[in-house]
């Protein structure tokens, strides 16, 4: 059940939802000061220089290991995670909010979010392209932040 808060609120939410993956849908420098003391991971850059190393039709299989390994290289488990954008492709199949939930079980995770946030839904891109997704956000455990 995700749950929708204000980014100034957090303090109070986030002790009552602990272990939810955090989705901030507000600009990049309030989040980054908001959460101050986490490691900024640029994931898209990162990820794109690992899964160069395999065949196209390999990375579909390996992409969700390739994340684990790249966080699990980091020595904090406070992340604050931008450029996402890279796991959209379709190609890859990903449920990028379950992937975030998954990781976030064994350390704290804030999200930035590269589209919109509506009344009760997440969304990136537009219906027109074929990395278009719309997460409603009452199915997941996360929490959003706006």
């Amino acid at each position: 059940m995700g749950y929708i808060s204000n980014i100034y609120k957090i303090d109070q939410i986030k002790n009552q939802y602990n272990g939810f993956p955090l989705i901030s849908c507000v600009s990049l420098k309030i989040t980054i000061s908001i959460f101050h003391d986490y490691t900024v991971i640029p994931l898209g850059e990162l990820l794109s220089s690992v899964l160069t190393k395999y065949q196209p039709d390999e990375r579909l299989y390996l992409i969700e290991s390739e994340i684990e390994k790249i966080l699990s290289n980091l020595k904090t488990n406070k992340l604050l995670i931008k450029n996402i954008d890279i796991l959209f492709n379709p190609d890859y199949r990903l449920d990028i909010l379950r992937l975030f939930i998954k990781l976030s079980r064994n350390r704290s995770i804030v999200i930035q979010w590269p589209g919109e946030l509506d009344i009760n839904s997440l969304i990136y891109s537009k219906p027109e392209y074929r990395d278009y997704r719309k997460y409603d956000i009452k199915d997941y455990d996360v929490i959003c932040l706006k």
